[in-house]
């Protein structure tokens, strides 16, 4: 999503007004941005249990694909997304935005891997919360990744000619989030 050029400015004003940097500012947006998904997660979780929590965790994710894809193809210069290549630079663009440090490890016509070694969500509700790897709330997140990349597969149109797979998750112990996209 982008924002009005007048909002951007009007919070760098008042970022220098108070004599904060950016850089500072943009570690509190990813200390607010996750503590509420943890409270959300977590009261859906007391009201309707788990399996309800999961889904509606999915859902509030998933909703930001669009935004994900829109973004992603302004800072490409591009309007559409055709191949796999692309495909794999919007996600990772998408998964830095949030806060992760993601290396494309491989990238061909025919395959794109890429590689999460750090994620600030994670992170901030470990330190923050005492969240660990396995835990219900973290096994919600990597299903929610898991979800996202498969839904910018459908929403790019490449459902047909291409899968996605995340077969390793910082949020379920593993020692990186490994994304894959291959030909069908």
């Amino acid at each position: 999503m982008k924002f009005p050029e007048q909002d951007v400015n009007a919070l760098l004003e008042s970022v220098k007004k108070i004599g904060r940097t950016v850089e500072a500012q943009a570690a509190i947006g990813l200390q607010v941005i996750s503590t509420y998904d943890y409270a959300f997660y977590n009261c859906v979780e007391r009201a309707d249990g788990e399996k309800k929590a999961k889904e509606a965790h999915k859902k509030v994710w998933l909703k930001h694909v669009l935004d994900y894809i829109k973004e992603g193809e302004l800072d490409l210069g591009i309007s559409d997304v055709k191949d796999i290549i692309t495909l794999g630079l919007i996600t990772k663009l998408a998964f830095e935005k949030r806060g992760c440090i993601f290396e494309a490890v491989e990238t061909t016509p025919e395959r794109f891997v890429g590689v999460i070694t750090r994620d600030a969500l994670r992170e901030i509700v470990e330190k923050s919360f005492k969240e660990k790897p396995g835990t219900p709330y973290m096994k919600s997140l990597a299903a929610a990744s898991s979800a996202l990349i498969n839904q910018l597969v459908e929403e790019c149109g490449l459902g047909e000619v291409v899968t996605a797979e995340q077969d390793k998750s910082l949020f379920l112990g593993d020692d990186m989030t490994r994304i894959i996209y291959s030909k069908k």
